[in-house]
């Protein structure tokens, strides 16, 4: 009976430690099952001597397992809006919402009406608290495998005013709703050390980003009459690119991401860039969440119409942004 109760002891500790981490560490479950074969398998009899050899034999293969199975797996590291896949059959989603703050350069037109852009990120302070009238922004990707989908939206109000270039004053009100919708595929992942689970992914991107924007021009000269129009336009726009992340140290990712869209077909934008770049850092004491941090430029370049129906928004937009993201 003191045999008995020893082997079950261990068996337990085992299934308590090993099976958890099945799905990461599949060795742990076959350290276990070895260890439980070896309790079946030996012999019947039992003396000190054997009990002590043995039981030492199993100490040290439940050392072994509980290590294994407290090292991550492939499928828990989570970079950032830039999710590790894990194994063929891994469902995963992502939900990140997030804040981007950025600056605006270039032309703003409407019925006809035009004029220059400059907020830069020296005036933040006043776009957080003065000139950023409303946002609601989020991220969020699922898929199986090498393969999801991509959800992200923004909305964004601003209502700048600055200098105009021959004095007066320039003001803006520029509503924009920007809706995006891709495809990834998962293309090379490499495990640059096993050790600490450090890897290289490359992702490629395919999809559409709609746009849906209202510029509201008021030009005020030194001398002359007030002029003011606003007009709203949306289009679509064709969207090809790609991402990639690398493990920088344990628990600290680096990622990149560019994309390309418009070409000038149909009503879409003559040419549209967008780059994000950032690092993310996962949260320890809370597995799957992680903080994220980086850099945004999108440039848009679109014009529509001629006369009253003249629409422009010739716009860099570049910022810091911020996110949260959670992995499940």
């Amino acid at each position: 009976m003191v045999s008995v109760a020893r082997w079950t002891w261990v068996v337990m500790f085992v299934a308590a430690s090993g099976p958890a981490r099945a799905q990461d560490s599949g060795h742990v479950v076959r350290s276990g099952h070895s260890i439980f074969m070896e309790s079946i398998d030996g012999d019947d009899g039992w003396s000190p001597a054997t009990s002590t050899s043995a039981s030492r034999r199993m100490l040290s293969d439940v050392a072994q397992a509980t290590f294994e199975s407290s090292r991550p797996g492939p499928s828990i590291i989570q970079v950032g809006m830039h999710p590790a896949t894990g194994s063929p059959d891994q469902t995963w989603v992502l939900v990140a919402p997030y804040v981007w703050t950025p600056a605006m350069k270039g032309r703003i037109g409407a019925r006809g009406v035009s004029a220059p852009i400059d907020m830069s990120l020296s005036d933040l302070y006043d776009i957080l608290f003065d000139d950023l009238n409303g946002a609601v922004m989020g991220h969020i990707e699922v898929g199986k495998g090498n393969f999801g989908l991509i959800f992200d939206g923004m909305l964004m109000r601003v209502s700048p005013s600055q200098t105009g270039p021959l004095g007066g004053r320039l003001d803006f009100d520029i509503s924009s709703t920007i809706l995006e919708s891709m495809a990834m595929a998962r293309v090379v992942d490499v495990e640059l050390d096993a050790a600490t689970n450090a890897r290289w992914s490359v992702d490629l991107l395919g999809g559409a980003r709609y746009y849906q924007v209202q510029n509201g021009v008021r030009i005020n000269p030194v001398n002359g009459p007030t002029v003011s129009a606003d007009l709203s336009k949306e289009w679509v726009d064709l969207v090809i690119g790609a991402r990639t992340a690398v493990t920088l140290v344990p628990g600290l990712d680096g990622f990149a991401r560019t994309d390309f869209g418009g070409f000038g077909i149909g009503t879409s934008s003559q040419l549209a860039w967008n780059l994000i770049t950032g690092v993310s850092w996962e949260c320890q004491s809370h597995p799957g969440t992680s903080l994220v941090l980086g850099y945004r430029v999108l440039d848009i370049n679109e014009s529509q119409g001629s006369g009253d129906q003249q629409f422009r928004f010739d716009v860099t937009m570049q910022g810091p942004f911020a996110a949260f993201s959670f992995a499940f």
